[in-house]
């Protein structure tokens, strides 16, 4: 599991009404702190904040949060310092584009403001989930609402729940101001089905039109590299020959079933190492409902750019629905192990968002490495095998295929691929 970070920008220039915010910025900590999962929530803090700091500190820390902490002053903007430590306003056109420009991973943003309701309205507009406030709002009742927040996360709790604990903390102190803090959502976004750690970790549910949901996973955790033992292979080796036996190369490329294994005669006395990547685009399928096939045709295009643009390679093509290969002569698997981490963190980084709002893609990948007098068939099995090993272990991540097949399991390939199947795999 990867660390989510949140991002505290405090702002009280010495023109305004003093705040607690040390206090504030103590209480969230220790609340963090005691929650099941602190380990996973690091707690980033910026003092005296100025409109130049803002884009420094999003630059720096690239948070999955960001919390504001100062004073509102509703629809003219929220309070910074300026050069000479007075007061200096953002408006909320201003803070949209910001977080436009600069939203990297950022999901949520939390305004801990007086009166902020109305710049929550202008961020929610490109951040998933924005919290604000109605009207002014105590400093006792900020401090539980946020702590209160923060301790929600950190013990896997929704967006949603955490919010609503914020407000639940408010009322159990007796402060009579619950019905301040607004969550806002970008059209689509369940709030409910957003966690940061945890076991929901990465789900994101979405409406769609006849009304029913769809929830799309987008792990974005530090992928495990694994290999594949010959248990795993064999479980997974029926499914790794019908995802083969369906690979029928678009526009009449065929270079993984007929290409391929030509090449390979004369690659194999150029080179000591040649390694293949599998790629799959995870939950296509889903998405496809969710946004269109529009969008999905978008998506396949973006993926193949991606997959040229970042490869240094030739041998890129797709093949199946969601499925793409990537071929490469005088790499050794611990090299194409790096080029598909590299991948998987371009897709997963891309700005989806300017196809579709809410749209996230990541995908997996599987990785093998050419063994002298291997069949060719076999390598491409045992990319595929990691490939699929991969989708089902969590997706967004690489997988190495098992380092051989056995030798029952070549021989049950090899009768497949020359009796029960129509595709051709010479041995090359």
């Amino acid at each position: 599991m990867n660390e989510v970070k949140i991002l505290f920008l405090a702002a009280n220039p010495s023109n305004s009404d003093r705040l607690a915010l040390d206090e504030e910025a103590r209480e969230i900590t220790s609340k963090i702190r005691s929650s099941d999962y602190y380990n996973f929530l690091v707690f980033k803090t910026r003092w005296a904040v100025r409109p130049d700091d803002l884009l420094q500190a999003l630059n720096e820390e690239r948070p999955q949060i960001v919390h504001f902490s100062g004073h509102g002053g509703g629809k003219v903007g929220l309070v910074f310092h300026d050069d000479s430590k007075k007061s200096t306003l953002i408006a909320g056109s201003a803070l949209k584009l910001l977080f436009q420009t600069l939203k990297d991973n950022i999901c949520v943003v939390l305004l801990n403001a007086c009166y902020s309701q109305e710049q929550a309205q202008k961020i929610v507009e490109v951040i998933d989930c924005v919290v604000g406030m109605k009207s002014s709002v105590l400093d006792e009742a900020s401090i539980k609402f946020a702590a209160s927040f923060y301790r929600a996360l950190g013990f896997g709790r929704s967006v949603k729940n955490a919010f609503e604990q914020g407000l639940v903390a408010i009322a159990l102190a007796n402060l009579d101001e619950e019905e301040i803090p607004i969550l806002l959502t970008r059209d689509g976004v369940d709030p409910d089905k957003i966690y940061f750690i945890g076991e929901n970790r990465g789900q994101t549910r979405y409406s769609l039109d006849n009304g029913s949901q769809e929830t799309i996973t987008s792990n974005t955790s530090t992928p495990r590299v694994v290999t594949l033992s010959n248990r795993e292979v064999a479980e997974h080796l029926e499914d790794a020959q019908q995802q083969l036996d369906q690979m029928d190369m678009v526009s009449g490329d065929h270079f993984l079933t007929n290409d391929l294994p030509k090449i390979m005669k004369k690659v194999r006395s150029r080179f000591s190492n040649v390694s293949l990547v599998m790629v799959d685009i995870d939950e296509l399928t889903i998405i496809n409902k969710v946004f269109k096939e529009m969008v999905g045709d978008q998506i396949l295009s973006t993926i193949i750019n991606i997959l040229k643009k970042n490869s240094e390679t030739e041998f890129i093509g797709r093949c199946g629905d969601d499925t793409y290969y990537i071929f490469l002569p005088g790499i050794n698997i611990v090299e194409a192990k790096e080029v598909a981490d590299n991948l998987r963190l371009v897709i997963q980084n891309y700005e989806w968002r300017t196809i579709a709002n809410n749209l996230k893609v990541t995908c997996s990948f599987g990785v093998s490495e050419i063994h002298d007098k291997e069949p060719v068939r076999d390598w491409i099995v045992r990319a595929t095998c990691g490939m699929i090993f991969a989708k089902e272990s969590g997706r967004n991540r690489v997988v190495f295929g098992p380092n051989y097949l056995s030798a029952q399991q070549s021989r049950i390939l090899r009768h497949y691929f020359s009796g029960s199947s129509s595709t051709d795999y010479p041995d090359g």
